[in-house]
């Protein structure tokens, strides 16, 4: 039984997966976009690296059921999965043998909760009524027109990594390589409090 994160790594990699049986499952349980055709492979077989990996299949989810139901069935046959972000990676890290999950068709609605909410884009970093960031997505690092994962600044804020090192302390920031605990010490002492709000 391999023990090592490494030898999990190659496990996965050297698993057969029964890649028609899985497509049959994921197409009878999700309501997105299932596509294990040749094309689709292809067109996700690469990211802004020279890595070059064909992928089981690909999964569009249009909800989080969809996210959900992917992830049960792909463990179900013993796939690896492989949430694909931007494809903006220049070390491979969004191409591999795994089942793809790109987000990027239909789960990208935060700017139209904002607008549903009454935010107006005037002015760069001006007032707001309701910001919402994604300040992490696991280890991937994101670079597209329209989003940045991690969050570009949410080193400097007091305000984004003292409550984040209430509920995730230990996990690591990409391309910073650093903790939240370690990000949150690092900010320079003093400055505004970050003031809860009492739970109700």
């Amino acid at each position: 039984m391999p023990k090592s994160f490494s030898e999990l790594a190659e496990a996965a990699k050297s698993a057969i997966v029964d890649a028609s049986a899985l497509a049959d499952a994921l197409r009878r349980n999700v309501s997105g976009e299932v596509r294990f055709d040749e094309g689709s492979r292809a067109l996700y077989a690469t990211d802004g690296s020279n890595y070059r990996q064909v992928p089981i299949g690909v999964v569009i989810p249009r909800n989080v059921e969809d996210v959900i139901a992917t992830l049960s069935h792909c463990r179900a046959h013993g796939a690896p999965v492989l949430p694909r972000g931007g494809g903006t990676s220049l070390a491979g890290q969004c191409c591999n043998v795994a089942v793809v999950l790109d987000f990027t068709k239909y789960m990208a609605g935060i700017l139209e909760i904002e607008r549903s909410m009454g935010r107006q884009r005037t002015q760069p970093k001006g007032p707001r009524i309701i910001d919402i960031d994604i300040l992490l997505f696991g280890p991937a690092h994101v670079n597209t027109p329209t989003l940045t994962v991690p969050h570009p600044a949410m080193a400097e804020r007091r305000f984004v990594l003292e409550p984040l090192a209430e509920i995730a302390p230990d996990v690591k920031v990409p391309l910073l390589k650093k903790t939240v605990r370690e990000l949150l010490d690092a900010l320079p002492k003093g400055g505004a409090k970050v003031k809860k709000i009492p739970r109700n």
